[in-house]
């Protein structure tokens, strides 16, 4: 038994004599203890030298020796929590930590901050390079089919491989797992050829057959997981040969590569799965760059993958440490969703303004105040302020016009705010009504409660009553609950495929575009997006979806609200080179390196 332990018996014991002088005998301690009073006389010596308690032994008869504990149960964790810092043991450490009252233990904090950023260690005669750093999110999945965060997806990114991928510089599709592909010249019969050698984590090599799993699981996904998924354009997936698979598409698609690119459509060995889907959602196993090693409550710790078939990743290993206290810390990168770091004397600061929109659409299924085109006229005006200009400023956003950040600039220089704070329309001549605002969430605290509210306070000025209800994407988009919403609140973070990311977006019904149309407005956007699929022009393509967009807007169904930030700060001369930011707005480790 350590020592640390010895002293919590002492405190199970004797708790409410801290910080106080009391008289025990040794043989009282060593019954508390229940060790020998030899073995008693030895700890007590050295809780002494280390100041847990201060002891005045006394000898002869009449005497008593003098005890004093020092450290509370708390004080003794922290103790108990550096020496595991001191060790290189994280994991203890953190599970220590949490057992503490939150921000009141300042020196160990302060002590955890010197353990992160790069980390060197040495082993035999060669060095292992960290990258170590704290973060707030926990995980619930890292199944690729289940994916709900951009922290999940980021992290998913450095675990498993597509097909094919999208290069963002160049706008077009390129090989990846698949080295070749050729299709028909009605767009029907896609086959693609797998590169050789591409070793999943636990070793054994991809072939045609991981593709035709991969693929059909997708199919056989219960709908709230499905999404929109690549199975809804195949007809069927053939194993041509190990290294060859064919699929048969139901009707021409010219976006059916840009499936592919999908991180859900990543290809994973379906044995693994099999066994235990809830322990491969913990520890996945892809192709990727990096493999997962720890996943808890206190880390996760991604490996290098040595045998990666684009080569091996500069660091050897990156851990994230999952722990509020420390975001943001002290470790040459600092994550920052809106708002600069203030000690920008120190700090480089990256930043990258997020694709995709926040945003609210209107219910047209709904018969109720919001049915009438002029009053979401009414409604949505009331939101063109200078106060909801400077509330986005406020929270480190910037007003959207669209989901393409880009185009919010050149259609923001055509929008003209009210300089009133209050909206001078009111809602008259209809019976007291009142507007059911939902906003979406993906897991509890990260909502859209707070746009909900905002938008409450000024349509409650038109003379209306107005009621926010939080709920999951997930659950609103059921239809016998769907029906009860007025105005849904959410938002888009959209992948460097825009075409893509665009084209689901309009279709799927967690972000609650397609399924808030009447029916002639249903219509009118399928055949807006059947032409998309036949379009085999980029440029052609981008008109068709902002033509869908600017067709939302002129109806009243969308009004979008802001587009928000991501900051990453680095520290002026730091080692850590290769720093660029994702679409989600995170460091992508496969180009870090340490100079």
């Amino acid at each position: 038994m350590q020592l640390f332990e010895h002293y919590q018996q002492l405190l199970e014991k004797y708790e409410q004599k801290i910080k106080q002088k009391w008289y025990p005998s040794v043989d009282e301690i060593a019954d508390c203890l229940n060790i020998s009073t030899r073995y008693t006389k030895m700890l007590l010596k050295q809780m002494n030298e280390v100041k847990w308690i201060s002891w005045l032994p006394q000898r002869g008869r009449g005497k008593k020796s003098t005890l004093i504990l020092n450290l509370s149960k708390n004080d003794i964790l922290v103790e108990q929590a550096l020496q595991k810092l001191k060790k290189g043991d994280f994991t203890d450490a953190v599970k220590i930590m949490k057992q503490l009252p939150s921000g009141e233990y300042p020196n160990l904090l302060e002590e955890f901050q010197r353990h992160l950023g790069i980390q060197e260690e040495k082993v035999l005669d060669d060095s292992k390079d960290i990258f170590r750093y704290a973060f707030y999110q926990s995980i619930i999945s890292l199944d690729p089919a289940l994916i709900l965060s951009r922290h999940e997806a980021h992290i998913a990114e450095h675990i498993y491989d597509t097909l094919v991928i999208y290069n963002e510089e160049h706008k077009s599709i390129v090989p990846h797992l698949a080295h070749q592909w050729e299709v028909d010249r009605e767009g029907i019969n896609w086959i693609f050829h797998l590169r050789k050698g591409v070793l999943f984590h636990h070793g054994r090599e991809l072939d045609a057959k991981d593709v035709f799993h991969t693929m059909n699981r997708l199919k056989n996904l219960p709908e709230r997981e499905n999404k929109q998924t690549i199975t809804d354009l195949v007809k069927d997936i053939i194993v041509i040969n190990k290294r060859a698979v064919q699929f048969v598409l139901k009707e021409p698609n010219h976006l059916f590569l840009h499936y592919l690119t999908l991180l859900h459509t990543a290809i994973i060995p379906i044995e693994v799965i099999n066994h235990s889907k809830e322990a491969f959602g913990k520890y996945p196993i892809g192709t990727g760059p990096y493999k997962i090693t720890q996943n808890d409550d206190t880390m996760v710790v991604l490996n290098n993958h040595p045998v990666y078939f684009k080569g091996r990743t500069f660091l050897d290993q990156i851990e994230m440490i999952n722990l509020p206290e420390l975001y943001p810390s002290d470790s040459n990168i600092q994550y920052h969703l809106h708002f600069k770091n203030k000690h920008h004397e120190q700090w480089e600061t990256l930043t990258k303004i997020e694709e995709g929109a926040c945003y609210l659409t209107f219910n047209e299924k709904k018969h109720s105040l919001i049915s009438c085109k002029e009053t979401r006229d009414i409604l949505i005006n009331a939101l063109n302020t200078k106060e909801m200009e400077r509330h986005y400023q406020e929270i480190g956003a910037v007003p959207a016009h669209s989901f393409i950040p880009n185009r919010s600039k050149i259609l923001q220089k055509k929008v003209e705010y009210c300089e009133n704070s209050n909206p001078v329309e009111k809602i008259v001549n209809i019976p007291k009504q009142s507007i059911h605002i939902y906003a979406t969430e993906i897991r509890k605290g990260a909502n859209y409660e707070k746009e909900a509210r905002w938008i409450k306070k000024r349509w409650e000025q038109l003379g209306v009553d107005v009621y926010v209800h939080i709920i999951s994407h997930y659950e609103l988009a059921k239809p016998s609950v769907l029906q009860n919403a007025d105005v849904i609140v959410t938002g888009l973070a959209l992948s460097p495929n825009q075409i893509l990311a665009l084209s689901l977006c309009y279709q799927s019904e967690t972000f609650f575009i397609s399924n808030i149309l009447s029916p002639d407005n249903s219509n009118y956007l399928k055949i807006q997006l059947d032409y998309l699929k036949t379009n085999i022009d980029f440029t052609e393509q981008f008109e068709i979806l902002y033509g869908i967009e600017d067709w939302l807007k002129n109806n009243k169904i969308i009004k979008f609200l802001y587009h928000r930030y991501h900051h990453v700060d680095v520290k002026l001369n730091s080692r850590i080179k290769g720093i660029e930011l994702t679409s989600n707005g995170r460091v992508g480790y496969k180009e870090l390196w340490i100079k």
